[in-house]
């Protein structure tokens, strides 16, 4: 997983390439939830390295955020993904 950072007018944007993909996140300042958390590039790349964990199965993520993690799991071959945030 690469991170880069970059503004847009109303948001800064973080991309991330994940399993072949870019995942270009939002990250408004306004809402805790909607940022992304030391955690959630941790876990995506944990799970880039064991894509077995998730590969097949439905994966519930709660307290999503930006959905980073919710993301990943679908591209690194879930069946079915839930994001929750409240």
């Amino acid at each position: 997983i690469v991170a880069a950072q970059k503004s847009l007018a109303t948001a800064p944007v973080t991309c991330f390439r994940l399993a072949g993909a870019v995942l270009q996140l939002s990250q408004p300042k306004s809402c805790i939830g909607d940022q992304i958390w030391p955690a959630a590039p941790a876990l995506a790349v944990y799970l880039e390295q064991e894509p077995m964990m998730v590969a097949g199965k439905a994966v519930l993520e709660l307290g999503s955020g930006c959905g980073l993690c919710g993301l990943a799991v679908a591209l690194l071959g879930a069946r079915r993904v839930t994001m929750t945030e409240c």
